[in-house]
């Protein structure tokens, strides 16, 4: 207790200070004359550690120098305009000029780790993540990229590289071009919100509800930052609301923003975020490869990893690490593979075991549900579990098997079930930090089934099982620590092999 109301002082001690003096640009409108602003500071702590060394670079030698976390983009031709009977000339990237630098300051004092920012156009720009890991986009004007620019921009991003937006002042020409834009970059992946229980709005600030402006008139809602996710990680965050102005200090009377505290507090969050998922982003653009260590085989096992409307491909290399486990703890001469199944257009019965996972929302068309209650009632078996712990998916899932048994429900599976000790014999559950934090002593292994005429036919867990699969970092999960989850997805493929 002592320590969670130091750590609480600390931060109302670095928030509580004067804002520094800010610069203001041509196209935003003259601001208010700047003035002081304060943050609400203390309002959580993080249950995991964030970062507390600036992230390695390979430098040329020189004296040391704080490393470059973001880059703004130089990306807008220069406008002209008539202001009061006067011509002026701008640019449109650089209508808040401190923008960044202002909230790299924050996070500074905050993190204690000094970072840095450039400035340059996109041709000068390296697309090497291990060097700048946030490329930031802003402005008020229509933004376009080359084919050749947006390859680059997705190859940064599945590298490991995070792309902000931002639509300053609101502006909605900026806005529906960088949506545009990321649709082509990432045809298979929508921009979406974020749902609340997403770690942006609890990493370091917790963040539920912010106060908007909307030209002269304020309103609280909540957040609404867009993402396209690459595995776990949010890889694209767009601000469809303006930020930008926020950092840089001022607010104007046309417009949609975030409040200016709010806008610091969202900002100091993205931020830590970028840093908190940073070794993520770098080891998930390594897809494994399941390497069988026997050339000659009996037959094959094929695993189905469910498309659904969702984020159904949250952890790419998990169920290829849990096919090698799985080879390594049985003595059953199988091929393990993995394969995407679209239910409606795929052999179900191909396939005696399926997977089934993702963050938010999804819905089963009927002719989907349909072949799914088909293949579980004929000998099939599903093993599903909610990626990070999300909400959306879990509502989503829960909904899902209630369409497709109307008359059975999910059921916690009992301690002695045949499932926990098939292969492993599991009677406590080591779970994530964040689990532990929330949840203190709870150490019982969390299964909920469908059974059917005496067989399981489905197994699903609220607790995400595919990061422990993947066995990479994945900060601020609600889930099954690594082992624990390979001894219940290894138990759960023998258990389908064997019945």
């Amino acid at each position: 207790m002592k320590r969670k109301h130091a750590i609480v002082a600390l931060v109302l001690a670095v928030f509580l200070v004067e804002a520094l003096p800010l610069a203001h640009a041509t196209s935003c409108g003259p601001p208010p004359p700047a003035r002081p602003h304060r943050i609400k500071g203390g309002e959580s702590f993080p249950p995991l550690p964030l970062p507390v060394t600036p992230l390695r670079r390979t430098e040329k030698k020189r004296p040391p120098s704080p490393p470059v976390l973001v880059v703004k983009v130089r990306w807008s031709a220069q406008l002209k305009g008539m202001r009061d009977g006067k011509p002026y000339f701008y640019e449109d990237w650089t209508t808040d000029p401190n923008d960044i630098k202002n909230l790299l300051r924050t996070t500074t004092k905050i993190l204690d780790i000094p970072y840095t920012s450039r400035e340059m156009k996109l041709h000068e720009f390296d697309f090497d993540p291990t060097e700048t890991p946030i490329c930031y986009f802003t402005g008020h004007e229509a933004i376009s990229f080359t084919d050749e620019q947006r390859a680059k921009l997705r190859a940064y991003a599945i590298k490991g590289g995070t792309i902000w937006g931002d639509a300053c002042c609101g502006a909605e020409d900026f806005a529906t071009a960088f949506q545009n834009e990321m649709r082509r970059v990432f045809p298979e992946k929508p921009l979406k919100i974020m749902p609340l229980d997403h770690p942006i709005y609890s990493i370091y600030y917790t963040i539920n509800d912010v106060k908007y402006k909307k030209d002269t008139k304020y309103y609280t809602d909540i957040p609404k930052l867009e993402a396209i996710n690459i595995g776990c990680r949010a890889a694209v965050i767009f601000a469809r609301h303006d930020l930008s102005c926020g950092w840089d200090g001022h607010t104007h009377d046309t417009g949609h923003r975030y409040d200016v505290a709010d806008a610091n507090r969202l900002g100091v969050n993205m931020t830590a975020y970028a840093l908190a998922y940073y070794k993520t982003g770098l080891m998930l653009r390594h897809r494994v490869e399941y390497d069988k260590a026997e050339p000659a085989r009996d037959n094959d096992f094929f695993i189905g990893k469910i498309v659904h409307d969702g984020d159904w491909d949250t952890d790419p290399n998990s169920l290829q690490n849990l096919m090698l486990a799985a080879d390594r703890a049985t003595k059953v001469k199988v091929n393990f593979k993995e394969q995407p199944v679209e239910l409606a257009k795929s052999n179900l019965f191909d396939f005696p075991f399926l997977y089934m996972s993702g963050h938010d929302n999804f819905e089963l068309a009927k002719d989907e549900t349909d072949a799914l209650r088909k293949y579980l009632e004929n000998g099939g078996f599903l093993l599903a579990d909610a990626c990070c712990g999300r909400a959306g998916f879990d509502l989503s899932f829960r909904t899902m098997v209630k369409g497709l048994f109307p008359d059975a429900k999910l059921e916690r599976l009992p301690d002695d079930h045949e499932l926990f000790k098939i292969h492993n014999k599991i009677s406590t559950v080591d779970y994530t930090p964040l689990v532990r934090a929330e949840q203190p002593g709870f150490a019982a292994p969390y299964l909920e089934g469908i059974t059917l005429d005496g067989r399981l036919v489905l197994v699903y867990s609220r607790f995400d099982l595919g990061n422990g699969w993947e066995q990479i970092p994945h900060p601020h999960t609600r889930g099954v620590a690594g082992p624990d989850a390979f001894k219940i997805g290894i138990n759960a493929i023998i258990y389908t092999m064997t019945h």
